[in-house]
Protein backbone atom coordinates (compact mmCIF):
# COMPACT_ATOMS: atom_id res chain seq x y z
CA UNK A 1 0.00 0.00 0.00
CA UNK A 2 1.33 3.40 -0.92
CA UNK A 3 1.77 6.04 1.74
CA UNK A 4 -1.21 8.27 2.50
CA UNK A 5 -0.93 11.71 4.09
CA UNK A 6 -4.20 13.17 5.37
CA UNK A 7 -4.22 16.89 6.08
CA UNK A 8 -6.96 18.16 8.38
CA UNK A 9 -8.12 21.77 8.45
CA UNK A 10 -11.03 23.64 9.98
CA UNK A 11 -11.91 26.13 12.68
CA UNK A 12 -11.52 25.51 16.40
CA UNK A 13 -14.14 23.00 17.69
CA UNK A 14 -14.97 21.65 14.23
CA UNK A 15 -13.89 18.10 15.14
CA UNK A 16 -10.38 17.88 13.69
CA UNK A 17 -8.69 16.39 16.75
CA UNK A 18 -11.46 13.84 17.20
CA UNK A 19 -11.14 12.71 13.59
CA UNK A 20 -7.33 12.65 13.75
CA UNK A 21 -7.32 10.47 16.85
CA UNK A 22 -9.87 8.03 15.47
CA UNK A 23 -8.07 7.68 12.14
CA UNK A 24 -4.81 7.03 13.97
CA UNK A 25 -6.39 4.44 16.29
CA UNK A 26 -8.63 2.66 13.79
CA UNK A 27 -6.20 2.50 10.87
CA UNK A 28 -2.84 2.51 12.65
CA UNK A 29 -1.75 5.89 11.30
CA UNK A 30 1.02 8.08 12.66
CA UNK A 31 -0.27 11.34 14.11
CA UNK A 32 1.41 14.74 13.70
CA UNK A 33 -0.20 17.53 15.73
CA UNK A 34 0.94 21.03 14.83
CA UNK A 35 -0.11 22.30 18.27
CA UNK A 36 2.30 19.82 19.89
CA UNK A 37 5.08 21.04 17.60
CA UNK A 38 4.43 24.62 18.67
CA UNK A 39 4.32 23.74 22.37
CA UNK A 40 7.65 21.94 22.03
CA UNK A 41 9.19 25.19 20.80
CA UNK A 42 7.89 27.20 23.74
CA UNK A 43 9.18 27.48 27.29
CA UNK A 44 7.66 28.54 30.60
CA UNK A 45 4.05 29.10 31.62
CA UNK A 46 3.19 30.81 28.36
CA UNK A 47 2.89 27.42 26.70
CA UNK A 48 -0.52 26.95 28.30
CA UNK A 49 -2.05 29.91 26.45
CA UNK A 50 -3.72 29.68 23.06
CA UNK A 51 -2.71 33.22 22.03
CA UNK A 52 1.05 32.52 22.23
CA UNK A 53 0.53 29.37 20.17
CA UNK A 54 -1.36 31.34 17.51
CA UNK A 55 1.31 34.03 17.48
CA UNK A 56 4.15 31.50 17.18
CA UNK A 57 2.39 29.68 14.35
CA UNK A 58 1.85 32.95 12.49
CA UNK A 59 5.51 33.89 12.97
CA UNK A 60 6.70 30.53 11.65
CA UNK A 61 4.44 30.90 8.62
CA UNK A 62 5.92 34.32 7.88
CA UNK A 63 9.47 33.13 8.41
CA UNK A 64 9.24 29.88 6.42
CA UNK A 65 6.46 30.60 3.95
CA UNK A 66 4.40 27.87 5.60
CA UNK A 67 6.95 25.08 5.11
CA UNK A 68 7.57 24.41 8.81
CA UNK A 69 4.80 21.79 8.94
CA UNK A 70 6.33 20.02 5.92
CA UNK A 71 9.75 20.10 7.59
CA UNK A 72 8.32 18.40 10.69
CA UNK A 73 6.50 15.85 8.54
CA UNK A 74 9.71 14.99 6.73
CA UNK A 75 11.49 14.45 10.04
CA UNK A 76 8.71 12.13 11.20
CA UNK A 77 8.83 10.07 8.00
CA UNK A 78 12.61 9.85 7.80
CA UNK A 79 13.51 6.19 7.89
CA UNK A 80 9.86 5.08 7.95
CA UNK A 81 8.47 2.55 5.47
CA UNK A 82 6.88 4.01 2.35
CA UNK A 83 3.57 2.50 3.49
CA UNK A 84 3.48 4.60 6.67
CA UNK A 85 0.27 6.63 6.74
CA UNK A 86 0.14 9.98 8.52
CA UNK A 87 -2.68 12.26 9.61
CA UNK A 88 -1.68 15.91 10.17
CA UNK A 89 -3.78 17.86 12.69
CA UNK A 90 -3.85 20.52 11.44
CA UNK A 91 -2.98 22.85 8.55
CA UNK A 92 -4.03 26.50 8.71
CA UNK A 93 -3.04 28.29 5.49
CA UNK A 94 -2.89 27.40 1.78
CA UNK A 95 0.92 27.67 1.73
CA UNK A 96 1.23 24.83 4.26
CA UNK A 97 -0.99 22.63 2.10
CA UNK A 98 0.77 23.57 -1.14
CA UNK A 99 4.20 22.77 0.32
CA UNK A 100 3.11 19.28 1.41
CA UNK A 101 1.33 18.61 -1.90
CA UNK A 102 4.44 19.67 -3.83
CA UNK A 103 6.55 17.27 -1.77
CA UNK A 104 4.25 14.23 -1.69
CA UNK A 105 1.91 14.70 -4.66
CA UNK A 106 -1.08 12.36 -5.02
CA UNK A 107 -0.36 10.75 -1.64
CA UNK A 108 -1.96 13.82 -0.02
CA UNK A 109 -5.67 14.14 0.78
CA UNK A 110 -6.95 17.35 2.34
CA UNK A 111 -10.04 17.04 4.57
CA UNK A 112 -11.74 20.20 5.81
CA UNK A 113 -14.05 20.13 8.83
CA UNK A 114 -16.64 22.82 9.39
CA UNK A 115 -19.88 23.67 11.23
CA UNK A 116 -22.07 26.75 11.69
CA UNK A 117 -20.40 29.47 13.72
CA UNK A 118 -22.94 29.36 16.54
CA UNK A 119 -22.43 25.60 16.86
CA UNK A 120 -18.66 26.00 16.97
CA UNK A 121 -18.94 28.68 19.65
CA UNK A 122 -21.31 26.54 21.72
CA UNK A 123 -18.98 23.54 21.54
CA UNK A 124 -16.00 25.64 22.55
CA UNK A 125 -17.77 27.33 25.44
CA UNK A 126 -19.01 23.98 26.80
CA UNK A 127 -15.51 22.57 27.13
CA UNK A 128 -14.19 22.25 30.64
CA UNK A 129 -11.42 24.74 31.31
CA UNK A 130 -8.15 23.23 32.50
CA UNK A 131 -7.01 24.36 35.98
CA UNK A 132 -3.58 25.02 34.45
CA UNK A 133 -4.98 27.21 31.70
CA UNK A 134 -3.06 30.48 31.73
CA UNK A 135 -5.74 32.38 29.88
CA UNK A 136 -9.37 32.13 28.95
CA UNK A 137 -10.47 33.23 25.50
CA UNK A 138 -14.02 33.39 24.24
CA UNK A 139 -14.70 32.00 20.80
CA UNK A 140 -14.97 35.58 19.55
CA UNK A 141 -11.49 36.26 20.98
CA UNK A 142 -10.06 33.29 19.09
CA UNK A 143 -11.58 34.53 15.84
CA UNK A 144 -9.73 37.84 16.20
CA UNK A 145 -6.62 36.03 15.01
CA UNK A 146 -6.40 36.62 11.27
CA UNK A 147 -5.32 33.07 10.43
CA UNK A 148 -8.13 31.56 12.47
CA UNK A 149 -10.74 33.93 11.04
CA UNK A 150 -9.80 32.88 7.49
CA UNK A 151 -9.34 29.13 8.06
CA UNK A 152 -12.77 28.17 6.69
CA UNK A 153 -11.68 29.45 3.28
CA UNK A 154 -9.58 26.30 3.02
CA UNK A 155 -12.81 24.47 2.21
CA UNK A 156 -12.44 25.91 -1.31
CA UNK A 157 -9.28 23.86 -1.94
CA UNK A 158 -10.07 20.72 0.09
CA UNK A 159 -10.62 17.26 -1.38
CA UNK A 160 -13.33 16.49 1.18
CA UNK A 161 -15.49 18.94 3.16
CA UNK A 162 -17.56 17.66 6.09
CA UNK A 163 -20.11 19.58 8.15
CA UNK A 164 -19.64 17.96 11.55
CA UNK A 165 -22.93 19.45 12.76
CA UNK A 166 -24.76 17.10 10.39
CA UNK A 167 -22.74 13.97 11.21
CA UNK A 168 -21.99 11.88 14.25
CA UNK A 169 -18.34 11.26 15.11
CA UNK A 170 -18.62 7.77 13.59
CA UNK A 171 -20.24 9.21 10.44
CA UNK A 172 -17.30 11.58 9.99
CA UNK A 173 -14.81 8.75 10.35
CA UNK A 174 -16.69 6.51 7.90
CA UNK A 175 -16.99 9.27 5.29
CA UNK A 176 -13.28 10.03 5.36
CA UNK A 177 -12.22 6.38 5.49
CA UNK A 178 -14.54 5.56 2.60
CA UNK A 179 -13.14 8.40 0.49
CA UNK A 180 -9.64 7.07 1.16
CA UNK A 181 -10.83 3.49 0.49
CA UNK A 182 -9.38 2.34 3.77
CA UNK A 183 -12.19 -0.13 4.34
CA UNK A 184 -11.77 -1.55 0.85
CA UNK A 185 -8.10 -2.17 1.46
CA UNK A 186 -8.88 -4.02 4.66
CA UNK A 187 -11.70 -6.21 3.35
CA UNK A 188 -10.86 -6.62 -0.34
CA UNK A 189 -14.36 -5.52 -1.35
CA UNK A 190 -17.32 -3.48 -0.28
CA UNK A 191 -20.91 -2.62 -1.05
CA UNK A 192 -22.46 0.84 -0.82
CA UNK A 193 -26.19 1.43 -0.63
CA UNK A 194 -27.97 4.60 -1.75
CA UNK A 195 -31.27 5.13 0.04
CA UNK A 196 -33.80 7.92 -0.48
CA UNK A 197 -35.95 9.10 2.39
CA UNK A 198 -38.31 11.55 0.73
CA UNK A 199 -40.72 9.33 -1.23
CA UNK A 200 -38.69 8.99 -4.41
CA UNK A 201 -37.12 11.20 -7.07
CA UNK A 202 -34.46 12.54 -4.70
CA UNK A 203 -31.63 12.08 -7.20
CA UNK A 204 -30.43 8.57 -6.36
CA UNK A 205 -30.05 7.70 -10.05
CA UNK A 206 -27.79 10.68 -10.72
CA UNK A 207 -25.61 9.75 -7.76
CA UNK A 208 -25.39 6.12 -8.92
CA UNK A 209 -24.47 7.23 -12.45
CA UNK A 210 -21.77 9.57 -11.11
CA UNK A 211 -20.20 6.80 -9.00
CA UNK A 212 -20.71 3.96 -11.49
CA UNK A 213 -17.14 3.98 -12.82
CA UNK A 214 -15.77 3.00 -9.42
CA UNK A 215 -17.87 -0.17 -9.11
CA UNK A 216 -17.92 -3.61 -10.72
CA UNK A 217 -21.63 -4.27 -10.22
CA UNK A 218 -24.67 -2.00 -9.94
CA UNK A 219 -28.04 -3.21 -8.60
CA UNK A 220 -31.18 -1.10 -8.91
CA UNK A 221 -34.07 -1.94 -6.62
CA UNK A 222 -37.35 -0.28 -7.60
CA UNK A 223 -40.32 0.40 -5.39
CA UNK A 224 -43.87 1.80 -5.49
CA UNK A 225 -43.00 5.26 -4.12
CA UNK A 226 -41.59 6.87 -7.26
Amino acid sequence: MDRRIILLSGPVASGKSMLAGRLADRFNMSLLRSSALLRAMMTGAEEFGRTPLQDLGDELDRRTGGTWVLDSLRLMLRGEATSTNVVVDSVKIPEQIDAIRDAYGPSVTHVHMTAPLDVLASRYESRESSPAQAEYLSYQDIRLNRTESHVDRLSEIADVVIDSNRCTEEDVLVRVASHLRLYGEESGGWADVIVGGQYGSEGKGQIAAYLAGDYDLLVRVGGPNA
